[in-house]
C-alpha cells in the first residue's frame, strides 16, 4: 500500500497548493541562461535542462529566443520557445535552426511516468513559402526507439497565407527521462524580390505525466475498496 500512500499524499497536496492559490508564476528566461552548463528550468514534476541550440541564415539569435514554463495542476507540464525561427526571403535560400534538451522527471522517487508529448506551433506565412518543426523524442532505457512527431504548413498561392497554428500528440513508451531533439526547423520565404516572412513565433511541447501501472492500479484498487464500504454502511 505504500505506493498508493504516495501517490494520494502528492495528489491532495497539488489539490490544497491549487485551492490556497499557491501554483507556479508562468516563468521566461532567456535561452542563452539555459544554454550554461548545470542549467535548468523546472514546470510542475519535470526538469528541463541540458539546452543546446544552432541556428542558420536568418533564425533568431540565441539571446532573442526566450523558453517559458506553461502548465499546471490540472494542465500537462512543459515549455514554450518563443523567437523569430524565420526566413525573410530574397535571397532564396532556406534558413533553419535546431534545439535539444533534457527532460526528467524531478522526484527520483516518484511512482509516475512521462507517457506522451503534445507539440503545438504558430506560424508566420505572409507571401510564398513554408515552415515546419521535426521532433525526435528518445527515452533513456535501452533499447528505446527513436520516436518522431512533424507539424507544418505551406502556402504555395492556395491561400492567402498571414498566421496559422497547429498541433500534434505523440503517444511514448513509459518513461522516465527523455532526449529531446528539434532537430529541423525549417522555413523558406519564396518572395525573391521582397523581404517577406516565412517560419515559427512560437512553439511548445508539454508532456502528459501519468502514475506507474503499479500505482494505477492500486489506486483504483484502493477505490473500488472505498465504493465497496460504502455501499455496505
Amino acid at each position: 500500500m505504500q505506493p498508493l500512500l504516495k501517490f494520494m499524499h502528492t495528489y491532495c497536496f497539488a489539490v490544497a497548493l491549487l485551492l490556497l492559490g499557491l501554483t507556479t508564476p508562468a516563468l521566461a528566461v532567456p535561452l542563452t541562461s539555459l544554454l550554461k552548463p548545470g542549467t535548468f528550468i523546472d514546470s510542475g514534476a519535470l526538469r528541463f535542462d541540458e539546452f543546446s541550440y544552432e541556428s542558420q541564415g536568418d533564425m533568431a539569435a540565441p539571446e532573442l529566443v526566450e523558453v517559458e514554463v506553461i502548465g499546471g495542476i490540472n494542465d500537462d507540464d512543459g515549455i514554450l520557445i518563443r523567437g523569430n525561427f524565420l526566413d525573410l526571403g530574397g535571397d532564396r535560400t532556406a534558413s533553419s535552426a535546431s534545439i535539444s534538451y533534457r527532460v526528467t522527471l524531478i522526484d527520483p522517487d516518484a511512482e509516475a511516468v512521462i507517457q506522451g508529448v503534445d507539440m503545438g506551433a504558430e506560424f508566420l506565412l505572409p507571401g510564398l513559402g513554408y515552415a515546419d518543426l521535426n521532433a525526435s523524442f528518445l527515452a533513456d532505457f535501452p533499447g528505446a526507439k527513436l520516436e518522431v512527431l512533424q507539424i507544418s504548413t505551406h502556402n504555395f498561392g492556395s491561400s492567402p497565407g498571414a498566421r496559422a497554428s497547429d498541433s500534434e500528440y505523440l503517444p511514448l513508451p513509459s518513461n522516465r527521462r527523455l532526449n529531446v531533439v528539434m532537430d529541423r526547423i525549417d522555413a523558406f520565404s519564396s518572395s525573391g524580390f521582397t523581404a517577406d516572412e516565412a517560419g515559427v513565433t512560437l512553439f511548445e511541447q508539454t508532456f502528459t505525466v501519468v502514475p506507474e501501472p503499479q500505482t494505477g492500479f492500486l489506486l483504483g484498487l484502493g477505490l473500488f475498496g472505498l465504493a465497496l464500504a460504502g455501499s455496505r454502511s
